[in-house]
């Protein structure tokens, strides 16, 4: 299917999902069709209902996350074979990509939690070799590397000094990192913990 195809399933399901927080059971009819939806053991006590998460580094997906999701998360652009845009992690495409949230946000956009995926971690004393090394290997200039809320390079105390920046100019409320990348990161999460 084209890319725009999976998305209309996507977004009549976030539909259902937030009627099914509020609502016993669901019926929908419509170009997708669903009848007697139920959410399984029953509506959700808490309240407001749980957050939907969307993500994604188009500005198609990305306008959907601003006019649906609770959570925004950023990340790259994937390419038509399913890899990642590496020139599309710098400081300037995430500032686009935020852009993108807020237009279809409108007045809702200050309700909305943005979260970016982290994709290199990198701990070392050297921070301008290491950010070069990375920068050769995506294609863009080291100071994209150094500016990148996508990337931390440096110190405990560099990184700890990147992400308070990164939360101030880009609102970002929380940085996600995969599992290899999780002890690297601890002592700045320690630093950073309660501030």
């Amino acid at each position: 299917d084209p890319p725009s195809v999976p998305l209309e399933p996507m977004i009549e399901a976030v539909h259902i999902l937030k009627r099914l927080f509020m609502e016993d059971e669901v019926t929908i009819s419509g170009k997708y069709s669903y009848t007697n939806c139920l959410l399984m053991p029953t509506t959700p006590v808490q309240q407001p209902p749980p957050p939907i998460l969307i993500g994604g580094g188009s500005n198609r997906i990305l306008s959907v996350a601003g006019q649906e999701a609770d959570i925004v998360g950023l990340t790259t652009r994937a390419l038509p074979d399913g890899s990642k845009d590496t020139r599309d992690l710098t400081a300037a495409a995430t500032r686009r990509k935020i852009e993108w949230v807020r237009e279809a946000a409108g007045e809702r956009f200050d309700d909305i939690e943005l979260t970016i995926m982290v994709s290199s971690v990198v701990l070392t004393d050297d921070r301008k070799a290491a950010a070069d090394r990375l920068a050769a290997e995506l294609n863009i200039s080291r100071e994209d590397v150094l500016a990148s809320p996508q990337v931390l390079v440096g110190t405990i105390d560099e990184m700890v000094e990147d992400l308070q920046r990164r939360r101030e100019e880009f609102g970002l409320s929380y940085f996600v990192v995969v599992e290899g990348d999780m002890e690297k990161l601890a002592p700045v999460v320690a630093r950073l913990a309660g501030k």
